[in-house]
């Protein structure tokens, strides 16, 4: 007999009774009495109702040999077969049922079998998972542990940089202080000197009312000198023609003469040529003799008569010059009544042009101090300005700055120098001024010493003005040239500082405009570096997910009876392991990022280094172009000078220069 799913035999009597489930199986063999299958019945009470009416039903029907003692159960024997296809048919049931039983559990078997092998590998799949995200995580941090390293030093450099900076900017400005100062102490020296070139046109002024005055003494004598110029011219005339009539009747003489010599002189060469013929018998030597001596008695004749026939002409050349001078002499009288006039006009002009020269020097004076103020407070607002940008502005721009700044002071100093070679300039005019002042004293002087001596050496002081009078408007000329020069100095002056006004100004938009790009850039690198740590941050929250799914998955593995919940722990498990691979796929691009970034920095270094050496190329470049530039200038300088030199030795040679025989005036 079998209960409760497992299998029991129980022997009673001669009969053998198996029991399987809820159907039991009564094999009677030998039965003797109908008690006996009683006392079976009654010692087994967990039989069921089934089971009873089977075994009963199979005595009935003759299972045993004391068949005849039951023959009168034959009314029952109807309900019982009845009963007996009845229990049949639920046999096959039940076998059917068993058979799809068996079926499920194989099925259940091979499943759990599959369940087990896919948490192995899950399991499996999950430690690898966990390794491969514990080594992500330490390449991560070390990556994250270099970019913060990599940060740090580009903060200590930029930090070492900007000290560096600020040390070479305080030495700027140090040295731009120095040279305002000195710029102030040249301002200081101008105006002294300007002072003393105003003291020196006082003296001049002073100076020129001296000469008007002996200007005016001298047109009195000039006029007396007339007077007696013309008494001399009538005298000289008077003595011309004695001297003419007297030259006349010497030449009428020498004619005379010369036809009396010629004829005595013709006479004797008959003679001789008498006695030639007389003395045929002479040699031809005597011959030659006598034509040599003859041919050169003819030839002084000739060279007599010639030189006679030029002392006429140069005598008749002579009284025609007088008469010329006489004439010239009286335009010379005028001409220096007119001179004198007009170099009266002329010191006029020129103590106008003095005054105009003082006021146009105050003007720059005064221009120069505006300058000056203007160029401190845009060095204060460029300093504040500085001061501002200098923890926001790169290496780059700030040596860029530096650069500007030491063109701006080698402009400023370049500008200093100009303003020493005007007062230099200026200097070296007042001393012509000066000298030609002492100058004009020295030939008052002589003029007033010689015009005693008017009487003779009238015709040279007359030459003497003129040369004074064609070298004064030579200087008037290089004067004009040099005030036009000075003007054209100062324009070119003016354009240089309105186009470094605006070249600082294309600068500082310049500056400006890469500050904002740099800005923008590090705004850039600053969010990537968040993305970072934000991937960072996802990526311990992942680990911690997993580390509680690997929790979940050792409980679920221990919980074998709830398959379902396994089953579906077990997709649910699948899903979360595609999303960690691809949240893990999404990492190594936020890392494959990083990287980039890290390299972007890197790039980002090697650029700045690059620009350093740009821009010190470029500042040796400028240097370079900013020494040629000079050193044309010095030569074009030097060449203007050295014409200047030379044309003051020229001038100077002609002043200095001795005077022929009747002492002629520098």
């Amino acid at each position: 007999m079998e209960l409760g799913g497992s299998r029991h035999s129980a022997k009673f009597g001669s009969y053998t009774l198996m029991h399987l489930g809820s159907n039991t199986i009564v094999d009677f063999q030998l039965v003797q009495k109908p008690s006996d299958l009683a006392v079976f019945l009654s010692d087994n009470p967990n039989l069921t109702p089934a089971s009873r009416n089977s075994s009963e039903a199979l005595i009935l029907a003759g299972g045993f040999p004391g068949r005849p003692h039951m023959i009168g159960l034959t009314g029952r024997g109807g309900a019982v077969e009845q009963q007996v296809s009845l229990v049949q048919r639920k046999m096959s049931d039940l076998e059917s049922v068993l058979q799809q039983k068996d079926i499920e559990l194989k099925e259940s078997e091979t499943q759990r079998s599959i369940l087990e092998q896919d948490l192995a590998t899950y399991i499996s799949e999950c430690t690898s998972l966990k390794r491969s995200l514990e080594q992500a995580r330490m390449e991560v941090t070390q990556e994250d542990d270099k970019a913060l390293q990599l940060l740090h030093d580009i903060r200590e450099q930029s930090n070492k940089l900007q000290e560096i900076k600020e040390q070479e900017y305080h030495a700027q400005v140090e040295e731009m202080t120095v040279s305002i100062r000195q710029l102030e102490e040249d301002l200081s020296a101008a105006r002294r000197r300007s002072d003393l070139y105003e003291s020196e046109l006082k003296e001049s002024r002073q100076s020129s009312e001296d000469l008007k005055r002996k200007a005016a003494e001298y047109q009195l004598r000039m006029q007396k000198v007339k007077e007696q110029g013309k008494a001399d011219a009538e005298e000289q005339v008077g003595k011309l023609e004695k001297t003419n009539t007297e030259q006349q009747s010497k030449i009428q003489e020498l004619q005379e003469k010369h036809t009396k010599s010629f004829r005595a002189a013709k006479e004797r060469s008959e003679r001789e040529l008498e006695r030639l013929q007389n003395r045929e018998e002479n040699s031809d030597s005597l011959r030659r003799r006598l034509r040599d001596t003859e041919v050169k008695r003819l030839e002084m004749v000739e060279r007599r008569e010639i030189k006679l026939k030029e002392e006429i002409q140069s005598k008749a050349q002579q009284i025609q010059q007088m008469a010329e001078k006489i004439l010239v002499l009286e335009e010379n009288l005028r001409e220096t009544q007119g001179t004198s006039q007009r170099l009266e006009t002329h010191l006029k002009q020129k103590e106008k042009l003095y005054e105009d020269k003082i006021k146009v020097l105050e003007v720059q004076m005064k221009a120069d101090m505006a300058d000056k103020e203007m160029l401190e407070s845009s060095q204060s607002k460029f300093e504040e300005e500085v001061s501002d940008k200098c923890s926001v502005i790169s290496d780059q721009k700030a040596e860029e700055m530096i650069s500007e700044l030491r063109q701006q002071k080698f402009y400023l100093e370049s500008q200093a120098g100009k303003l020493e070679a005007q007062n230099a300039k200026l200097e070296e005019h007042l001393e012509k001024m000066s000298q030609q002042e002492q100058s004009n004293k020295s030939r008052v002087m002589e003029q007033e010493t010689r015009l005693r001596e008017l009487g003779l050496e009238h015709e040279e002081q007359k030459l003497e003005i003129k040369r004074q009078a064609s070298d004064l408007s030579l200087s008037l000329q290089e004067r004009e040239s040099q005030i036009s020069n000075l003007q054209a100095a100062r324009l070119a002056l003016e354009s240089q500082l309105q186009q470094a006004r605006s070249e600082l100004e294309d600068t500082t938009a310049e500056a400006e405009e890469e500050i904002t790009v740099l800005r923008a850039h590090r705004d850039e690198i600053q969010r990537k570096f968040d993305v970072l740590r934000d991937s960072c941050a996802d990526n311990a929250e992942l680990n911690r997910q997993n580390f509680y799914l690997s929790k979940q998955l050792d409980e679920a593995s221990d919980e074998r009876e709830d398959r379902l919940h396994l089953g579906q722990d077990v997709d649910r498990l699948r899903r979360e392991v595609a999303d960690r691979e691809m949240h893990l796929n999404n990492q190594k691009q936020v890392r494959g990022l990083g990287v980039c970034v890290c390299v972007c920095v890197c790039v980002c270094g090697v650029n700045l280094v690059t620009l350093k050496t740009t821009c010190t190329m470029l500042e040796e470049q400028q240097k370079l172009e900013g020494e040629r530039d000079l050193k044309q200038r010095l030569l074009e300088e030097q060449e203007k000078l050295q014409q200047q030199t030379d044309a003051q030795k020229t001038h100077i040679f002609r002043l200095t220069q001795a005077p022929p025989a009747g002492g002629v005036l520098p």
